[in-house]
């Protein structure tokens, strides 16, 4: 379907169809996986980040031992055919307490990203879409929140939830939406006056429905970046955080608490 107008010289001129807003943003999708799948390093890159997270979920079946299963007698033994990557100081097998611990450790991070992700995408689109003076009030916020010290906070989070991690990291993912915000608004602003979003609105089409079929597709390139650097930064916060004894505690292992441990004998050999 297409919708008709009237240029400057009120002689009758086509707005562009609908579908073409869809087929751009489809179009957009596939250019970004073309362009993973062109470059060796980002592929090579891909296939090792998912071998890693489907071993991590498949722990239980590739771990040659249970994570706290101890064996006092191979204390602190070096990589070998019974322990490919060594033991910790009370015999268990290291290799399988990072597949248990990762399993733990990106779930977590998991849960970072996906709230931030969550509101910072939704924000953002709202936000470049509506504009006016809630996209100036709220982006105050935005940048008032970016001045926050994210580590003290989750720290004053955990202390207050220290019996629930998950809820302390949900906090975590809440405190990166404003750099999201951003990153999403700015492309969303460009977009909002282009004629496929015009021509939409003529048609009929409600606001969420733009925004989600027309608009959101073509901010994908912002949104993977952002989703890149958030899952990065959640990642090492969480990892950070249980090395510093913060989260599930001890004997469960996490990437962190496997860090710790090591630390700790690092000096004897």
């Amino acid at each position: 379907m297409t919708a008709t107008g009237l240029e400057s010289n009120g002689s009758p001129s086509a707005l562009p169809a609908v579908g073409d807003g869809v087929t751009r943003s489809r179009g957009t999708i596939r250019n970004i996986a073309a362009g993973v799948l062109r470059r060796p390093t980002a592929l090579t890159a891909l296939i090792v980040l998912a071998i890693i997270i489907v071993a991590c979920i498949a722990a239980g079946i590739i771990a040659p031992y249970q994570p706290n299963q101890q064996d006092l007698s191979a204390s602190l033994q070096g990589p070998s055919l019974a322990h490919w990557l060594g033991t910790d100081d009370l015999g268990r097998d290291t290799f399988s307490r990072l597949l248990y611990g990762g399993h733990i450790t990106l779930f977590y991070a998991a849960v970072v990203t996906a709230v931030a992700l969550v509101v910072g995408v939704a924000a953002g689109l709202l936000l470049g879409y509506l504009g006016g003076w809630t996209d100036r009030s709220v982006m105050l916020l935005a940048d008032i929140g970016m001045s926050i010290p994210v580590l003290v906070v989750v720290i004053v989070m955990l202390s207050v939830f220290r019996q629930d991690f998950v809820v302390a990291m949900a906090a975590l993912g809440l405190l990166m939406v404003p750099s999201i915000v951003r990153s999403v608004r700015a492309p969303v602003l460009a977009l909002r006056g282009e004629l496929f979003v015009d021509a939409a609105r003529i048609s009929g089409l409600s606001a969420p429905r733009i925004m989600l079929r027309h608009i959101l597709p073509r901010v994908a390139g912002p949104v993977l970046v952002q989703a890149t650097l958030v899952s990065t930064v959640a990642l090492q916060l969480t990892v950070g955080l249980a090395y510093l004894g913060f989260g599930p505690q001890p004997p469960n292992p996490t990437w962190g608490s496997v860090i710790a441990s090591g630390a700790q004998v690092l000096s004897s050999n």
